[in-house]
Formats: C-alpha cells, structure tokens, sequence
C-alpha cells in the first residue's frame, strides 16, 4: 500500500516528511518525495507523520490504515464430484 503525505511551509521550498507506523516502525519513502510505501498486515494501523523545516520546527499528522480480508477461500484443485462403487465398500 502506498500514500502521499505532503508539507509545506513558508520559509523552507522543502520539509522532510517522515512516517512510522504503531510500533515506532519507519515506513519507507518511494524514490517519489512525499510518498511512502509499506506493506501492512490485518487489522487497524495507527500512522503518524512528522514534517521537519531547516529550523528544526515541526508538526505532525495522525491517520489509521485499516486492512481488511474480503476475498473468500479458493480452493486451487481435487474438488470435483467424488463417486464411490457402494459395492466395492461392502466386501
């Protein structure tokens, strides 16, 4: 999964952005600047960027990620019709 993040502020033509995930985790910048990309798990995720200027000033956003499983089972194969001779089974 991957999202934008974007920062501005008046003095500074670029803040840097950084992501982590519940757990303190980075979460990887792509090579595109304000974009990040991770793969997360089932469940709720709690995400928090924090945008720095050359001053050393910052902010943060919060947002949650919430992964859910919506695709059913497949089965990949050996579920056709299964016969049985009752004959054979008796003797």
């Amino acid at each position: 999964m991957s999202f934008d993040v974007t920062s501005s502020d008046n003095c500074d033509s670029e803040v840097d952005v950084v992501c982590e995930d519940d757990d303190m985790n980075a979460i990887l910048p792509t090579a595109m600047p304000g974009s990040f990309q991770d793969t997360f798990g089932q469940g709720s995720h709690h995400i928090t960027c924090r945008g720095t200027d050359d001053a050393g000033l910052s902010t943060e956003c919060d947002f949650n990620i919430v992964v859910e499983d919506v695709t059913p089972p497949a089965f990949q194969a050996g579920c056709g019709a299964i016969t049985s001779d009752v004959a054979d089974d008796l003797t």
